[in-house]
């Protein structure tokens, strides 16, 4: 009998340390396996939950991604964060610090009024205004020209003070370029005001995006398309869209391309300088195939002709990481 007795007093103990709550945290699916704490959340923009957005913690951990109700979950070792949420194109927000204990979680919502566009640096709607008039403009941005000139032009502007000016240089295929590396992102919006004196046969200005296999989206003026506007896809598809009212020389014109590689989607406008007549508008274009990260952007303004100098003018060039 005492025996008995006692087999039943172990058998009671055994089953205690294995309650409902201790066979969970032997579990491996258990966020709070292993002795972690959890963080949980969501993330409204104006009211309304927004998927796709990246959360992540300073320490760096692990990386959670909202889903369609926008609510997300980290599984993190004990110890104190910063979480941080990035929504496509804006840059991050961040909570106050966070202590996450072993076995608990907590909540950590983020719900702004507002943000700011994940613009990539020195591209924002300040243009040229910080650099010195009559040089080309320095660190960050590379001049690779062949034959043409860059440099800050103080005495035009589409807004404000300064705008970069092109010349082609006065022989066939001879060009100016600037270019801007270090993107590193899957996707980008860009504008810019542009102006030209050559809307013609022989001009062929373009801004673009290169990635790191060199594949290309760009967009801008080019004589051989019929409304003298092409595209240029980074599957190598152009196109030629139809422009109305048809450009003009010495105007400045808005000119806009977003190109999305983790879609594969890209779209291109053109309006007028102060966005009141939208002149050209691709619509959603899809296209094929995997591309490595946007690693470069750039300006060109290229000659077709022999015997005369092309003159573009650019400001107000903005460019918004994905």
């Amino acid at each position: 009998m005492r025996k008995l007795i006692l087999a039943i007093g172990l058998t009671a103990v055994i089953l205690v340390g294995c309650g409902q709550e201790n066979l969970q945290r032997s579990n491996p699916l258990d966020p709070q396996f292993g002795g972690n704490g959890v963080v949980q959340g969501s993330f409204y923009l104006n009211g309304q939950p927004m998927s796709g957005v990246t959360v992540f913690t300073t320490p760096a951990t692990k990386i959670a991604t909202t889903d369609a109700g926008g609510t997300y979950m980290l599984s993190i070792a004990p110890g104190t964060y910063t979480v941080l949420a990035q929504a496509p194109w804006f840059n991050p927000i961040s909570s106050t610090q966070q202590a996450v204990i072993a076995g608990s979680t907590i909540n950590v919502n983020f719900n702004p009024p507002n943000m700011t566009p994940n613009y990539q640096a020195p591209c924002n709607p300040e243009g040229f205004e910080n650099y010195i008039s009559a040089t080309s403009p320095g660190s960050p941005w590379s001049n690779t020209a062949s034959g043409g000139t860059v440099f800050v032009d103080s005495s035009t502007s589409s807004a404000g003070i300064k705008s970069c000016r092109f010349d082609s240089g006065s022989l066939a295929n001879q060009y100016s370029k600037l270019e801007l590396y270090g993107l590193n992102t899957t996707g980008v919006r860009v504008s810019a005001k542009v102006k030209t004196d050559q809307v013609s046969l022989i001009c062929n200005m373009k801004i673009g995006v290169t990635n790191m296999n060199n594949q290309t989206t760009e967009f801008g003026f080019d004589g051989s398309a019929a409304d003298y506007v092409k595209y240029l896809l980074p599957s190598g598809f152009t196109g030629t869209p139809f422009v109305s009212p048809f450009p003009a020389c010495n105007e400045w014109y808005y000119l806009y391309f977003e190109v999305n590689y983790e879609d594969r989607t890209a779209r291109f406008e053109l309006w007028n300088q102060n966005k009141t007549i939208k002149m050209m508008d691709s619509g959603t274009i899809t296209f094929s195939g995997t591309y490595r990260s946007i690693d470069k952007f750039y300006i060109k303004n290229s000659n077709y002709s022999q015997g005369t100098t092309i003159n573009t003018y650019i400001d107000e060039i903005e460019i918004i990481k994905k």
